[in-house]
C-alpha cells in the first residue's frame, strides 16, 4: 500500500505539472487520473482493512455539565440587563456611527452575557491526539512535543519571511481602493466612527481601525506600508490560527504542522496578504470561529460555543465574504445534531440546541451595530453581494447553467482556471503551484474517503465547511467572469491548505507501519524537507519575480510621479505649483497626493484650459502629462512659450511627461 500511495502520488504531481499553463496535455491527464486512483485505492484499502473502522458516526461521550448555570434572581437581573444594553446598543449607534454611549452599552452587553453564561469548571482534559486520516486509529503523535515546538516556531519564521519580505515595495504601487481606505482611515482619525464605510461598493471597518490605531498611537503614516502591514500581520496570525484548527479537526499535530507549512508559502495566501486590502482577514476569521467550532461540536461545551459566536460576530466586520461563516455554522451543527438523534439520548441533543442558542446569541450581541446598518441602509449593506448575485446591476443569462459553470470553474481553480485580477493574482495562474493543486486534489479524495468509511464527523464538518466557505465566488452570477475570485474565496484558504497536507500525513504513517520508526522518522524528514524546499522556491519565484513584475507593469507608478513633483519643489518651489493633467484610465491623483504626505493636495486638471488662469502666475508651475495627451502639451507650449518639456523613463515602463513653465520663484502658501 506505501508503494502504490507514494507512486500514486508522484504521478499526480506529474501530470498536474504537464497541465500548468492550462496546456490540455492528454498524458498529463492520464497520469493524474492515474495517480489519483492509484493513490485513493491505496487510502481505501488502508481505511477499510483497520479493525477499528466504524459503521457508525463516532461522537464523544456523553458530558454530564447542567444545561444551564444555576439559576437565581442575580442571573435574572443580569439577562435583563444585557437586553436593556443590547437595544441601548442598537439605539445609540444608529445612522452608521459608533458613539461613546453606544459602544460602552455594546461591549457592556457582550460582557454580561459572557459573564452569565460562562462556565467557571475547570474544562476536562482532552482525549488522546489520534490519527484519523492515516487509518490507524488512536496512534502516538509522530513528533515529540518539543522537536513539534521547534518546527512550529521555523515555520512561523518562514510565513513571516513570506509576509513581510520586501514589503515595503512588493507590492510597490497603490490604487484607487488603497486611496479610498485610507481616506476612509483619515476620516476615522478626525472622528468620523463608521460602522460600515459604504464608499467604494461597501466595506467593512476591521482593517480600517487597526490602521487608525496604528497611526495614531505608534506614529505610522498615512501609507501603502500602513496598510500592508495590517494585512500581513493579519496573515501571519492565520499560521497558528490554522495550525491549531487542523490539529483540533483533524486530530494530528503533524498533520496542522504540514498544513502550516504549505500555508506559510501558498503563494495564494501570501497575495492575499500583502496587498493590504480586506481579504487577509477571511482566513483569519474562518480558521479561529471554525477551530472552537469543531471543540464545541466535539465535547458539546458550552464555553467553546460561546467564544465561537463570539468570533463570528468579530467576522461580520471584516470582509464581505465572511458573512457566509455563519452559514456554515449552521450547517455544521445541524449535521451534528442530526447525528446526535440518530445515536444519542435527547439530553445530549438537548444540550446542544442550548449551547447553539448561546452561540446565536452572543453573535446577536456582536452583531448589533452591523444589524443596525442592515435596517438603515440595507442597499448599501447588500449591495456589492446582490449586484454580483443577482439582477440588481446586470441582467443574470439562464442562472441554473451559470451556476453549475461557476461551480465547475470554482473546482478547477486550484489547478487550471484563475482569477483575472491582476491586483492578487499572476496572470493565467490558477490559486495553487502544481505540487500543491495535485496534493489537494488527492486529499479531497482522502477526506471524502474518510467520510465514506470511517464516518468520522470531524471530516464531514470539515468538507462541508470548505464548500460554504467556497461559495462566495460561485455566486457571481451577473459577473461569471469575475470567478473564480481568489479574495472572495479566502475565507476557505486554511481548508485548502489542510487539504494539500492530507496525503503526505498519510504517506508518513504508512512508512511508520513498514519501516522502523527512527528510519522511518528520517525518511521523511528528508523527503518533506527536500519537497518543501521545492514549493517555497515556486512560490518564492511567482510572487517576487513574476507577479512583483507584473504588479509594476499593470499599476500607474504614482511613485515616479510624486517624486518628480517634490523634486520640483526641493528648488526653492511648492508642491501646490505642480499640476497632473486628467487622463482616461491613467492614474488616481489622490495617490500621488498620498506619497508627497499631503493629504490636502489635489491639485488635477480636468481639462487643460483650466491652466489658462494661470498664466499671470509669478511663481514656476509644473505640469505632469501622460505622454499621448499631445493636445495638452501643445497649449502649454503655445500659452507658456518659455516652459521645458521633459519625458521621464519610467523604470516600470509608464513614461510621463513634464513641462515646467517658469515664474519668478515666489512659492505658493500651502492652504
Amino acid at each position: 500500500m506505501l508503494a502504490l500511495a507514494a507512486l500514486g502520488v508522484l504521478l499526480a504531481v506529474v501530470g498536474n505539472r504537464l497541465l500548468s499553463g492550462q496546456n490540455l496535455s492528454p498524458p498529463g491527464i492520464a497520469l493524474l487520473i492515474a495517480g489519483a486512483a492509484a493513490f485513493l485505492g491505496s487510502v481505501w484499502a488502508a481505511f477499510r482493512t483497520r479493525p477499528d473502522s466504524q459503521a457508525e458516526p463516532v461522537l464523544p461521550p456523553e458530558n454530564d455539565d447542567p444545561l444551564l448555570p444555576a439559576w437565581n434572581e442575580d442571573r435574572t437581573a443580569a439577562v435583563l440587563a444585557v437586553i436593556v444594553l443590547g437595544f441601548a446598543a442598537y439605539l445609540l449607534n444608529g445612522n452608521n456611527h459608533f458613539t461613546g454611549e453606544g459602544v460602552v452599552s455594546w461591549a457592556a452587553a457582550i460582557l454580561l452575557f459572557l459573564a452569565v453564561f460562562w462556565d467557571r469548571r475547570p474544562a476536562p482534559a482532552s482525549h488522546p491526539e489520534g490519527d484519523p486520516c492515516a487509518g490507524e486509529g488512536r496512534t502516538a503523535p509522530v513528533l515529540p512535543f518539543a522537536l513539534g515546538s521547534v518546527a512550529f516556531l521555523l515555520v512561523l519564521a518562514l510565513a513571516g519571511f513570506f509576509r513581510f519580505y520586501h514589503l515595503d515595495t512588493v507590492p510597490l504601487e497603490m490604487n484607487s481602493d488603497h486611496v479610498e481606505k485610507l481616506l476612509d482611515i483619515r476620516r476615522v482619525l478626525h472622528g468620523q466612527f463608521d460602522v460600515f464605510f459604504v464608499g467604494n461598493g461597501g466595506r467593512e471597518p476591521m482593517q480600517f481601525y487597526a490602521a487608525a490605531g496604528l497611526i495614531r498611537f505608534l506614529g505610522f503614516d498615512y501609507s501603502f506600508l500602513t496598510l500592508k502591514i495590517v494585512t500581513a500581520t493579519a496573515g501571519l496570525l492565520v499560521i497558528p490560527a490554522t495550525y491549531l484548527l487542523v490539529k483540533e479537526a483533524l486530530e494530528s499535530r503533524f498533520l496542522a504542522l504540514l498544513a502550516a507549512s504549505f500555508l506559510a508559502v501558498s503563494h495564494w495566501a501570501i497575495a492575499i496578504t500583502r496587498i493590504g486590502l480586506r481579504f487577509a482577514f477571511a482566513p483569519l476569521f474562518s480558521a479561529l470561529t471554525l477551530l472552537f467550532l469543531f471543540r464545541a461540536l466535539r465535547h458539546n461545551r458550552r464555553n467553546d460555543f460561546l467564544v465561537c459566536g463570539l468570533l463570528a460576530g468579530l467576522g461580520m466586520y471584516t470582509y464581505q465574504s465572511v458573512r457566509f461563516l455563519p452559514l456554515a455554522l449552521l450547517a455544521c451543527v445541524g449535521l451534528r445534531l442530526a447525528i446526535t438523534i440518530v445515536q444519542r439520548s435527547g439530553k445530549d441533543a438537548a444540550r446542544l440546541l442550548v449551547n447553539s442558542g448561546l452561540m446565536a446569541g452572543v453573535f446577536g450581541l456582536v452583531y448589533i451595530p452591523m444589524a443596525r446598518v442592515w435596517v438603515q441602509f440595507s442597499d448599501q449593506y447588500w449591495g456589492r453581494l446582490l449586484t454580483r448575485s443577482t439582477g440588481a446591476e446586470q441582467q443574470v443569462y439562464a442562472p441554473v447553467q451559470t451556476l453549475l459553470g461557476n461551480v465547475k470553474n470554482l473546482s478547477l481553480m486550484f489547478n487550471w482556471t484563475f482569477d483575472e485580477v491582476w491586483v492578487y493574482n499572476l496572470a493565467g495562474s490558477p490559486a495553487m503551484d502544481y505540487i500543491m493543486g495535485a496534493l489537494l486534489i488527492l486529499g479531497l479524495g482522502l477526506i471524502v474517503l474518510r467520510c465514506i468509511t470511517r464516518r468520522d464527523p470531524n471530516s464531514a464538518y470539515f468538507v462541508l465547511a470548505f464548500g460554504i466557505l467556497l461559495a462566495p465566488s460561485a455566486l457571481a452570477l451577473a459577473f461569471p467572469r469575475e470567478n473564480p475570485s481568489f479574495s472572495r474565496s479566502s475565507a476557505a484558504i486554511p481548508f485548502a491548505l489542510a487539504l494539500v497536507a492530507l496525503p503526505l500525513d498519510f504517506l508518513v504513517k504508512q512508512t511508520q507501519r513498514v519501516f522502523p520508526r527512527a528510519f522511518a522518522a528520517g525518511a521523511a524528514a528528508l523527503a518533506l524537507g527536500l519537497l518543501l524546499a521545492v514549493v517555497s522556491w515556486n512560490n518564492y519565484h511567482w510572487y517576487f519575480d513574476d507577479y512583483a513584475t507584473q504588479y509594476v507593469r499593470s499599476s500607474p507608478n504614482h511613485t515616479e510621479i510624486a517624486a518628480a513633483i517634490e523634486d520640483f519643489a526641493d528648488q526653492g518651489r511648492s508642491s501646490y505649483d505642480a499640476y497632473i493633467m486628467a487622463w482616461p484610465n491613467w492614474l488616481d491623483h489622490r495617490a500621488v497626493a498620498i506619497q508627497l504626505g499631503d493629504l490636502n493636495w489635489n491639485n488635477l486638471l480636468p481639462t487643460i484650459e483650466e491652466a489658462e488662469q494661470h498664466g499671470d502666475s509669478q511663481r514656476d508651475r509644473l505640469y505632469v502629462l501622460n505622454p499621448a495627451d499631445k493636445e495638452s502639451l501643445a497649449w502649454l507650449s503655445q500659452h507658456f512659450p518659455a516652459g521645458t518639456a521633459q519625458t521621464h523613463s519610467s523604470a516600470t515602463g509608464h513614461d510621463f511627461v513634464t513641462y515646467l513653465a517658469p515664474g519668478t520663484h515666489q512659492p505658493q502658501t500651502p492652504p
